[in-house]
């Protein structure tokens, strides 16, 4: 699909890895479509449905900002990711640990 190969170009230039697949609508909401069990974002709490409104402080809506917000980061350092998870009425921060890139967010 369309989505899976701007993941997988997207995935391909970040040094890092949150272990998610994330869509992007039209009304600039970045929305966690699957949660990789064994990745960082999954052992922070992310759960597939969660909104995605900032990273490190900085909103974010476009796949092309998430990326941009990743290339500052090297494996082992923490990503701080502004949520609003499945059923909330307002955002909470989760901090990642960034592991090595395996290929996707």
């Amino acid at each position: 699909s369309i989505l899976a190969a701007i993941n997988d170009a997207i995935a391909s230039e970040a040094p890092v890895w949150l272990g998610v697949k994330v869509g992007a609508d039209s009304d600039g909401n970045l929305t966690v479509l699957a949660v990789d069990a064994d990745g960082p974002s999954a052992l922070a709490g992310v759960q597939a449905g969660s909104v995605i409104r900032s990273l490190d402080g900085v909103a974010v809506t476009t796949l092309d900002a998430l990326r941009r917000g990743l290339l500052v980061h090297k494996p082992g350092e923490t990503a701080r990711l502004s949520i609003v998870p499945p059923g909330a009425t307002g955002p909470v921060d989760v901090t990642v640990t960034l592991t090595p890139n395996p290929g996707a967010l």
